[in-house]
């Protein structure tokens, strides 16, 4: 390989094959800040599946539009802070403020108001047209409510002249969590949705094939490989998990200091590599979500089913925290963790009908239990990091 930077999950290609049409709709609703821009403030919420090129899309937008406004005359800055990583809305607010600002700006110590008023004070200050693109905002809705929607979608109240320059780019995975908000945030947070499929095969094998002309030497990368990665990541429309196993297939190339990227590398990379949760998702899950999360596969791989009750899984998460040395969390809780898994796309859920207990809710996986067993049992589901 000759450009690694270029496989990685962080990098922003300048084109996004097959996501045109969506990057189109993104610039319509933005459009009028280049005719208005002290007048109006957009918005838009970007919803998909994982690896549907959400993020990918909206980090490209902030760039791209950042790029046009600076040659429009207009100060313009753009900010991309990932929810889930920051944890908390207090955190997000003086994320942004340290990416506008000072990079060596604390981040801690402030209270919910204080972060609102720092963040509406350094938009003052630097008198710049924002584009926020907020990722992953499902997860504070579903922790903190409604506040960090509320605040920002409403900010012309708050202040007239920070609300004319703070437009964002919400990222969500199920577009559903908008009716969670209450009435008074729902009534400025409705804005227009560009909805992402999922990818085909075909669009697969064009995304990873200009990856692999970033990324490697002319025809280090036999067509037939690319060939097979698309198809393999296909059954999911993952394009993350397509450049997850090309990256792979190249280190196996590379290694054994082969002159290009065959099909046997990819199928070395997937053996490695099975289709899975990613370890960055894992790591914001709390010890006990992590317990239960483990206690599914366990369950699925004993019984040999595509299902499972939150009884089977109730057994093998008494049984893990057993082995652990901590004290169980009770049924109602366990049950709150499983629809929270379920809400973050961790397992799937299924009502099974008729039987002498009526209806009852069964767990499963989307992904290989045994794969992500592994996964979990290799990074200590029980340590509270």
């Amino acid at each position: 390989m000759v450009n690694p930077e270029s496989l990685s999950l962080d990098y922003v290609p300048a084109f996004l094959p097959h996501r045109e049409a969506e990057m189109r709709q993104i610039e319509k609703v933005f459009s009028i800040v280049k005719r208005k821009a002290d007048l109006v403030a957009p918005k838009v919420f970007i919803t998909g599946d994982v690896g549907s090129g959400k993020t990918v899309l909206a980090r490209r937008f902030g760039m791209n539009f950042e790029a046009e406004l600076l040659e429009s005359g207009i100060r313009a800055s753009h900010v991309y802070v990932n929810c889930k990583f920051e944890g908390t809305p207090i955190n997000v607010l003086t994320a942004m403020v340290k990416q506008l600002k000072d990079s060596s700006f604390p981040l801690r110590g402030f209270s919910i108001e204080e972060a609102v008023e720092l963040f509406v004070r350094c938009l003052k200050d630097l008198d710049t047209f924002l584009v926020a693109v907020l990722d992953e905002l499902d997860y504070i809705v579903k922790k903190y409510g409604s506040y960090l929607v509320y605040v920002l979608t409403r900010m012309q109240e708050k202040d007239t002249f920070a609300g004319r320059r703070l437009a964002t780019v919400f990222i969500v995975r199920d577009i559903s969590v908008l009716q969670t908000l209450d009435q008074s945030t729902l009534s400025t947070a409705l804005s227009p949705v560009v909805a992402l499929r999922r990818y085909t095969p075909s669009q697969l094998f064009d995304i990873i094939s200009r990856r692999a002309e970033l990324a490697f030497a002319e025809n280090a990368v036999r067509p037939e490989a690319l060939s097979l990665i698309s198809n393999i990541a296909g059954r999911y429309g993952d394009a993350r998990y397509a450049i997850e196993l090309l990256s792979r297939a190249g280190t196996f190339a590379d290694f054994e200091q082969a002159k290009c990227v065959e099909p046997e590398h990819v199928r070395q990379a997937t053996n490695i590599l099975p289709y899975s949760v990613s370890a960055e998702d894992l790591m914001f899950l709390n010890r006990h979500q992590r317990l239960i999360l483990l206690s599914v596969a366990r369950a699925l791989q004993d019984g040999g089913d595509a299902y499972v009750s939150t009884m089977e899984i109730e057994k093998f998460y008494r049984m893990l925290c057993e082995e652990a040395g901590i004290g169980p969390r009770k049924h109602t809780q366990l049950w709150k963790y499983l629809r929270e898994l379920s809400d973050l796309g961790f397992v799937s859920k299924q009502i099974s009908e008729g039987g002498r207990r009526g209806r009852i809710t069964l767990f499963g996986l989307a992904v290989s239990a045994q794969a992500l067993r592994s996964k979990l049992e290799s990074q200590g589901a029980a340590e509270a990091y």
